[in-house]
């Protein structure tokens, strides 16, 4: 959402889609898990009524559309991607596992245990996802992303943010 207070900044899409298609010119293969809360964030419906589960799936559903919105941007900056959920919604996406995505993480950087973020409430990410990858082992580097050649650093094996793991 960039400086904007919620929906997409098309000038921050741009520069990630930029990004990612750089650490793929360098047939690194890139998988991006990418949050809604700039759209709806399922905690924060239960403010005006809604239930949580159907706050949850409000939030995944604004997931996809982030990540739409990303494929797009990748797409015309000519990087082929494919948009996948844990919930099936044909023909917007494929239906995929969390158990998949852990083909795609790497290790070796500064390190954080999953109880140290929790005890000093980093909020890397929603309670949710953090468990599942705290319950699966499946690590995850947390990194200004915002910043112009991170992702690519970082994909090239340089600390350029926190490593978080059990």
């Amino acid at each position: 959402m960039g400086d904007k207070p919620y929906g997409f900044d098309p000038a921050r899409l741009v520069l990630y889609a930029e990004e990612i298609k750089k650490a793929v010119e360098l047939k690194i293969q890139v998988a991006i898990v990418i949050g809604g809360g700039n759209i709806f964030r399922g905690l924060k419906g239960n403010n005006f009524g809604v239930e949580r589960v159907q706050g949850d799936y409000m939030g995944m559903l604004a997931t996809v559309i982030n990540g739409l919105a990303l494929q797009s941007a990748l797409e015309s900056a000519g990087v082929k991607s494919k948009v996948l959920s844990g919930v099936k919604i044909d023909p917007v996406c494929e239906l995929t596992s969390g158990r998949k995505a852990i083909d795609y993480l790497e290790s070796g950087y500064d390190t954080l245990s999953f109880t140290m973020a929790l005890e000093k409430e980093l909020c890397i990410l929603d309670l949710t996802a953090f468990a599942l990858c705290k319950e699966n082992n499946m690590p995850l580097v947390v990194f200004d992303m915002n910043k112009e050649g991170n992702l690519l650093k970082l994909m090239q094996g340089e600390n350029v943010g926190t490593f978080v793991s059990n």
